[in-house]
C-alpha cells in the first residue's frame, strides 16, 4: 500500500450522517507524521460549518481530534473525534466520529479532483455565511441605528416607502424576538392591525399541542440519532434502579457496545435528556420513559 504524501494530499468529497446530516467537502494535507484536514460540512438542518482537525495516518487507519469548529449552530463541540479507515490506494475512506457534546454518527469520502482556487473561493463563501447568520441581526440593527441617528441630525430623508423596505427586513431577522415581546407582554394590537385573541383555555390546548408535536419530533430524530445498541441500553436503565458505571459498562459490553465507545454512549444519554447523572449513578428521565414506550409500540 502506498502511504506516500501524493495519494492521501488532496480533496475529498462525500456525507456525514448521524445526528448531524449533510455534504462535506475536505481538503486533506500531510506534513511529515501529521495529517491535517479543514473540512466544509453543509449541515441540513444547522447550515454550513468550518472543522478543522489534525492525526496520524496507522496503516490504512486515521485518527484525527478536533481543532477547531466554527459555526452557527445553537451548541457548537470544543472537542471530537474522528477515525477513518481508507481502502487500498484510498480509492474511498469510511468512518467513524464524536463530539463533546453527544452528536456522533458516520461519514463516507471518495477523492475528487479540485482546482485549489475553486476551495478557497468555497471556503470564503462559507466563512462570510457563517459571519451573516452569527452576526447579521446585530449587523442590521446597527445600521438602522445609524439611519435614524442620521435622520435625526437631517443629514439623510427617507420616503415612507424607502422606510417600510428598510425595515421589512426585520421582521424576518428578529422573527423570534418579537414573538416573545408579544406574548410577553399581550400584546393584541400593534397600530392598524389587530392581533388574534385567545381565552386562557385555547392557550392550555395549543400549548399541550405544541408540547406533544415537540415530544413526536424529537422522538423522530431520537430514532435517527440513537443506534440500536443505546436503544436496549435505555430500555434496561428504564427496567433498572439507578446504575452505577461498573454496572453500566458491563451490560454495554455483553451487548456489543465497543469499548472505546462507552463514554460516548454514557453522554449521548445524558446530553439527549434521556437520563440524568445521580451522584455516581444514572438513571433514567421522565422523558426517556416516555421515549422507551414509544420505542416499546413501535415493536
Amino acid at each position: 500500500m502506498d502511504n506516500s504524501p501524493k495519494t492521501i494530499r488532496g480533496f475529498w468529497r462525500g456525507y456525514v450522517s448521524g445526528t448531524n446530516r449533510g455534504a462535506v467537502n475536505i481538503r486533506l494535507d500531510r506534513h511529515r507524521e501529521v495529517l491535517e484536514g479543514v473540512a466544509i460540512v453543509s449541515d441540513h438542518e444547522f447550515g454550513p460549518s468550518i472543522v478543522m482537525f489534525s492525526g496520524g495516518l496507522t496503516d490504512n487507519q486515521a485518527n484525527f481530534t478536533l481543532q477547531r469548529f466554527v459555526g452557527s449552530a445553537p451548541l457548537m463541540a470544543l472537542s471530537g473525534n474522528l477515525k477513518l479507515n481508507f481502502r487500498e490506494n484510498f480509492e474511498s475512506a469510511e468512518g467513524t466520529w464524536d463530539t463533546d457534546i453527544g452528536t456522533q454518527g458516520t461519514c463516507k469520502l471518495w477523492p475528487t479532483e479540485r482546482w485549489m482556487m475553486s476551495w478557497w473561493v468555497t471556503l470564503a463563501v462559507t466563512t462570510f455565511r457563517i459571519f451573516l447568520r452569527q452576526h447579521g441581526g446585530i449587523i442590521y440593527a446597527s445600521f438602522l441605528i445609524v439611519v435614524a441617528i442620521l435622520g435625526l441630525f437631517q443629514k439623510v430623508e427617507f420616503s415612507y416607502p424607502t422606510l417600510i423596505l428598510l425595515l421589512v427586513p426585520g421582521l424576518y431577522i428578529f422573527r423570534r424576538h418579537l414573538s416573545e415581546l408579544i406574548h410577553a407582554f399581550r400584546v393584541r394590537k400593534l397600530g392598524p392591525i389587530e392581533l388574534e385573541t385567545q381565552n386562557p383555555l385555547t392557550e392550555d390546548i395549543r400549548r399541550v399541542i405544541s408540547q406533544h408535536v415537540q415530544e413526536t419530533v424529537a422522538f423522530v430524530v431520537l430514532d435517527g440519532f440513537f443506534v440500536i445498541r443505546t436503544k436496549l441500553l435505555l430500555i434496561w436503565l428504564s427496567q433498572n434502579p439507578p446504575v452505577d458505571r461498573a454496572q453500566f459498562n458491563a451490560y454495554a459490553s455483553t451487548i456489543g457496545v465497543p469499548l472505546d465507545n462507552l463514554d460516548a454512549t454514557w453522554s449521548a444519554l445524558v446530553v439527549s435528556g434521556c437520563a440524568q447523572p445521580e451522584g455516581e449513578r444514572i438513571v433514567v428521565t421522565e422523558f426517556g420513559r416516555r421515549y422507551v414506550a414509544h420505542l416499546t409500540r413501535q415493536n
